[in-house]
């Protein structure tokens, strides 16, 4: 996505010994009728491509531009879309209080696309939701609210059943004013692990309870533009200007090893027992390997 409002498709291209050999561009996607394009997100198998629009409408492309739906999100104002990371689901949240979650299909014996369907909602805010974040097996979400709460759901439902997707947690975040412009989620994949950056700060918050574990003060130097977790959610990555820095997930760590304890103490067969006492001493010893510790 570029200044001139287009999405363009590249290609990288190799050298017969297997070196890359740089960038190609293959196509920019069409432009269309829907403003400023303000979200971008690409399907993890490489099947299509989701342009998010000022008038809050979704489109999804083909890599080779073909247009394969349009998704009417009824949000009002969109302030976040994004793919799954399975890439089955494409998800939208803005001025109203829940998360829309639609499933796209493909055929199963030729791999075209075949329909969008509303999959499942995250409902339960009371006010809008400025963002929202999959965790890396796209089981769990997590949204933040202007209402200063956040939620945390298990999507793994049988949602073409009417089933809803499961509260886990419901917590206060913050105490501020939420900021729409700057407030970013992530959640790790096991789904313990929160991390959220709003104003410049980044907080780091426990899905088992709701509490905040620790706060990093001003990580960059200007606004975070970026935050993500490492697919292995060992790692905290800020972004913003021409500044990455990198941050060891050690609260992470911690919650995780305090969850197992307990788990530990109710834990009735000893197989059970045994791959959590096994589990334990994995988290432990990474932790222990770890340089640096952030703490509450």
């Amino acid at each position: 996505m570029n200044n001139d409002n287009v999405v363009r498709v590249l290609k990288l291209n190799k050298k017969p010994d297997g070196h890359y050999a740089g960038l190609q561009t293959v196509l920019d996607l069409p432009t269309t009728s829907h403003g400023e394009i303000v979200f971008m997100d690409i399907n993890c198998n490489g099947k299509f491509i989701m342009t998010g629009y000022a008038d809050t409408q979704i489109c999804l492309w083909s890599l080779k531009g073909n247009l394969l739906a349009t998704i009417v999100t009824n949000v009002a104002t969109l302030h976040c879309a994004k793919v799954s990371p399975c890439g089955r689901f494409v998800a939208a949240s803005g001025f109203t209080p829940d998360v829309k979650v639609w499933e796209v299909n493909f055929e199963k014996s030729s791999g075209d696309f075949h329909s969008v369907e509303r999959a499942f909602e995250l409902k339960g805010h009371s006010a809008g939701i400025p963002c929202f974040a999959f965790s890396g097996d796209s089981t769990h979400m997590v949204s933040l609210s202007k209402d200063k709460t956040f939620r945390l759901y298990d999507i793994n439902v049988e949602y073409k059943k009417k089933q809803d997707a499961r509260l886990i947690q419901d917590a206060i975040w913050t105490t501020e004013d939420v900021d729409v412009t700057s407030t970013q989620v992530a959640l790790s994949n096991d789904s313990r692990c929160i991390v959220i950056a709003t104003k410049g700060n980044v907080s780091i918050l426990s899905g088992v309870d709701g509490s905040v574990k620790a706060v990093i003060q001003s990580p960059l130097t200007g606004p975070i533009q970026k935050l993500m977790l490492d697919p292995s959610s060992g790692y905290i990555i800020t972004i913003g200007g021409r500044l990455v820095r990198v941050f060891r997930n050690t609260i992470g760590y911690e919650i995780t090893i305090a969850t197992l304890k307990d788990k530990l103490t109710y834990a009735t067969q000893d197989s059970i027992s045994q791959r959590l006492q096994q589990q334990l001493e994995d988290t432990q010893k990474v932790l222990s390997a770890c340089k640096y510790h952030l703490t509450a």
